[in-house]
């Protein structure tokens, strides 16, 4: 069997499903040279061709450490795949903390993988995949119909020799930070998603929030762009990687994650860096305010929570954050200017969180 090893990616090079899925949902064009040659076609994934005398499943447990089970599951869930070639691995970064792997399983000619199986060590930093199956688990029992088709299922799970390995099923759609990378105006062109955003992480919350003063909810941890799936601009397809979710956690965290990566972020021509952005975004009447003061609105509304309470909750997120900075977890809130953030809301007389 023919492979392609682009990078962290592996996959049979007569996998069109595989190459297309990568090309769409895996592979960034951050920087400004990538996306102007990105905006009218898809990346080229580009790797070296090897030829491999092993059976794939045999490649897959040598590439992910997996243990034999894994096999097992994968015979059990889709006998044909490796058979017929229809897989892509995403492996951890070289000598990468994170010790996980990612395998997408295909159909033929369907896009969209029709199971992911997450493959971690035990050993290695970040949350374990247990974690995510008991949340995916009780989101599955919870959450109506409109909510939980959203929401990938479980397919199974099991721990071995120093392995973890969690199947769920697969979701259609494009990462919206992807999407952004590769429009010309990255908000404004996707300020639907946003709001579509806002409203279901609003309906979950609302519906899974405690009756106790601390108003916990069921929350995913790492609700940013690259984990909601859109099949279209406002069109939401799925909420993904909720291996940092919990049963009952502080919402700010998720609320507030998402409009700021949207807006610091986001690849914008107008090359604004740091406070800037966010002054645009937070506290100046702008196009971009706008769009995250409608963002808000649509959270308030379908999780039941007064508009008015969402600059208190803000100034309690930032404060939060500044500890989290100084310990540099997790990374991204390390790269913001936390303090002059507060600052700039406090000196503001009206800010878009004012409604």
């Amino acid at each position: 069997m023919k492979l392609t090893e682009a990078g962290r990616l592996l996959f049979p090079v007569s996998c069109r499903e595989a190459e297309s899925f990568a090309r769409r949902n895996l592979v960034s064009t951050r920087s400004r040279l990538m996306r102007v040659a990105r905006l009218l076609r898809d990346p080229v994934v580009q790797g070296s061709i090897r030829n491999e005398r092993e059976a794939s499943a045999l490649i897959l447990a040598t590439e992910t450490g997996a243990p034999e089970q894994l096999e097992q599951l994968l015979l059990q869930l889709d006998p044909d795949a490796f058979a017929q070639g229809r897989w892509l691995l995403l492996r951890d970064y070289a000598g990468g903390v994170r010790g996980r792997s990612v395998l997408f399983v295909f159909h033929h000619d369907v896009p969209t993988p029709s199971m992911v199986l997450k493959i971690r060590d035990t050993r290695a930093e970040g949350p374990a995949l247990a974690r995510e199956e008991r949340v995916l688990s009780l989101l599955e029992q919870t959450l109506p119909g409109d909510l939980r088709r959203l929401v990938p299922r479980v397919l199974g799970y099991f721990e071995e020799a120093g392995r973890e390995v969690l199947a769920i099923s697969g979701l259609p759609g494009q990462p919206l930070d992807l999407a952004m990378q590769r429009s010309v105006l990255p908000l404004h062109a996707h300020q639907a998603s946003l709001w579509s955003a806002g409203r279901w992480l609003g309906t979950l919350h609302g519906l899974t929030r405690s009756d106790s003063d601390d108003g916990e909810s069921i929350v995913h941890g790492d609700f940013w762009p690259r984990n909601i799936l859109c099949e279209a601009p406002g069109e939401i397809s799925g909420v993904i990687d909720w291996e940092h979710g919990a049963i009952s956690g502080d919402p700010r965290d998720d609320l507030f994650t998402l409009p700021l990566q949207y807006v610091m972020n986001a690849p914008a021509w107008s090359g604004r860096q740091g406070i800037a952005k966010f002054v645009d975004g937070f506290v100046r009447e702008t196009a971009v305010s706008r769009i995250v003061a409608h963002y808000f609105d649509e959270y308030c509304s379908a999780a039941g929570v007064h508009r008015s309470s969402i600059p208190r909750a803000l100034d309690a997120f930032i404060s939060e954050s500044l500890v989290h900075a100084r310990e540099t977890k997790p990374q991204w809130k390390a790269e913001y200017p936390w303090s002059q953030m507060q600052s700039q809301l406090a000196q503001a007389k009206r800010s878009v969180l004012s409604g």
